[in-house]
């Protein structure tokens, strides 16, 4: 007896098995997480290099956040420094001492093209973390709409990366408690 094989609805089959498979929401959850990953490495290597950069032109400032570091390049002219631009960034003293610092400052001068494209470098940095931001709140409601009670336990965040993790919901589902706990 021949075995009748007919190729047009076996792929057809396959085809929409593979759409099925792909349409799962919470593959799309598995992307976001790992694009706020990629993102946070992205914006370590942008912020070091404008740490750096920017230090050769004030070597005396120092902030331990990214985000306040950048808005202060942009914010800051050295040669004409001015507490009330800083003040709403890093507060009113802190504002003062930097402002005081930059008169005294050992650093070079840096020509206007040359401070621009540190600026370019600064406004690059503000623009990948606030892009990340919004990556965490999607993901973070994705999440809660994927995996209520989970999200409800371990925090969306959380619950969002144990997702990914196990690279799926159903194969997070799948698991013994043991990988869970080795997971999270």
């Amino acid at each position: 007896m021949a075995f009748n094989f007919d190729q047009s609805k076996f792929m057809f089959r396959a085809k929409a098995g593979v759409q099925q498979a792909m349409a799962s929401p919470d593959l799309v959850l598995v992307q976001v997480v790992a694009a706020i990953d990629d993102m946070d490495k992205v914006a370590n290597l942008v912020s070091e290099r404008l740490t750096e950069w920017y230090g050769y032109h004030y070597p005396e400032f120092k902030q331990a956040d990214p985000a306040k570091f950048a808005k202060v390049v942009l914010a800051l002219d050295k040669d004409n420094p001015a507490p009330a631009a800083l003040a709403p960034i890093i507060g009113e003293q802190s504002a003062q001492l930097t402002c005081d610092r930059a008169k005294k400052s050992l650093g070079v001068y840096l020509s206007p093209p040359d401070l621009q494209a540190v600026r370019e470098q600064a406004q690059t940095l503000l623009t990948l973390l606030n892009h990340r931001e919004e990556l965490v709140r999607y993901s973070d409601e994705l999440a809660t709409r994927l995996a209520p009670n989970l999200s409800h336990i371990a925090g969306a965040s959380l619950a969002a990366k144990l997702i990914a993790q196990a690279g799926s919901l159903t194969k997070l589902a799948s698991f013994p408690a043991s990988p869970v706990q080795v997971i999270g």
